[in-house]
C-alpha cells in the first residue's frame, strides 16, 4: 500500500472533533449549536442507539475527510441511505488521492451490503464539485423534486 492511498474506515469517538470542524467548515455560523453540544453528537453517533454513522478518510494517517449518513424508509422504495454531509479538507481536494470518490465508493459498498434501494444526497445548487462527482457516479438529479426543511423550535 502506498503512503498516499486513501484509507476509509468507520469513525471512532476520538474523531468527533474533526466531525465538528468539518460541520463548521460546511455550515459556518449555522453550526454553532453542534459545536456547543458535543455530548449529544457523541451519543447520536456512538451511543447504543446511534442515529447516524460516519465514515472517515485518512491519507498518511491524517484524517482528511468524512461522510455522515443515516437510513430512512421511503414508501414504495424501501430503505435508503441519506448522506447528509460529505467533507474533504481543502488541501486534499482535486489531488491524486481522490478522497471524495473513495468516500462515495465506501458508501456504495455499505448500501449494497445492506441491500438499500438508493443513496440520496442534496447539494447547494451553485456547488459544482459535488455535481461533477455525482454525474461521474451516474447519479441523476431528480427533475420534479424539491427538498424542504421545516425548522422546529427547541
Amino acid at each position: 500500500m502506498l503512503k498516499t492511498d486513501v484509507i476509509v474506515r468507520e469513525a471512532k469517538p476520538e474523531d468527533v472533533e474533526f466531525i465538528i470542524e468539518a460541520n463548521f467548515a460546511v455550515f459556518g455560523k449555522n453550526s454553532d449549536n453542534l459545536r456547543e453540544d458535543e455530548k449529544k453528537l457523541r451519543k447520536d453517533l456512538f451511543g447504543r442507539q446511534a442515529k447516524a454513522k460516519v465514515i472517515i478518510a485518512e491519507v498518511e494517517e491524517k484524517v482528511v475527510g468524512m461522510a455522515l449518513y443515516a437510513t430512512t424508509y421511503f414508501a414504495g422504495q424501501g430503505e435508503l441511505m441519506w448522506v447528509s454531509q460529505m467533507y474533504v479538507n481543502p488541501h486534499f481536494r482535486n489531488r491524486k488521492q481522490w478522497v471524495a470518490p473513495a468516500l462515495m465508493s465506501e458508501l456504495i459498498k455499505i448500501a449494497q451490503e445492506r441491500k438499500l434501494s438508493y443513496i440520496c444526497w442534496a447539494t447547494d445548487i451553485e456547488n459544482n464539485i459535488p455535481k461533477k462527482l455525482s454525474q461521474k457516479l451516474g447519479a441523476k438529479a431528480l427533475e420534479n423534486f424539491m427538498m424542504f426543511a421545516l425548522p422546529l423550535e427547541k
